[in-house]
């Protein structure tokens, strides 16, 4: 499986995503990419994990092989669903992430959040 993540600039910068269960995996992180870069990183991975990046119509189309978005965010609305479902995409958002509470510059809830996004990849590896 091959995940991206386009944003990881918006963590702290001692927090890191734990390694996966999996033995066999691509994992790739950015600092921020614009929508032909997104295109171009994205358009082969199987797992896209978005922070705060928007991922319309267009983009979701472009990315014939992804299987699962997580979205680490309260803001569902950054995806286009009706793509998603449409293209057969599973999207999971991180529960429990309260607006007024959580704080991603926060070190400790950050990392919390790395980690239950690893945890839903996981969960999605063991049961595909």
């Amino acid at each position: 499986m091959n995940i991206v993540v386009p944003d990881s600039q918006l963590l702290p910068t001692d927090v890191e995503f734990p390694p996966l269960a999996a033995n066999k995996f691509g994992w790739q992180q950015f600092l921020g990419l614009d929508r032909e870069e997104l295109k171009e990183r994205c358009w082969r991975s199987h797992c896209v994990v978005t922070l705060n990046t928007p991922l319309d119509a267009e983009l979701l189309n472009s990315m014939a092989k992804l299987e699962l978005l997580v979205i680490a965010n309260t803001n569902v609305s950054l995806v286009d669903m009706q793509t998603a479902e449409k293209n057969n995409i599973t999207v999971c958002q991180v529960p429990d992430l309260e607006p007024a509470q959580f704080d991603i510059n926060n070190p400790q809830q950050a990392q919390q959040l790395c980690n239950t996004v690893v945890s839903i990849i996981d969960h999605y590896m063991q049961t595909k």
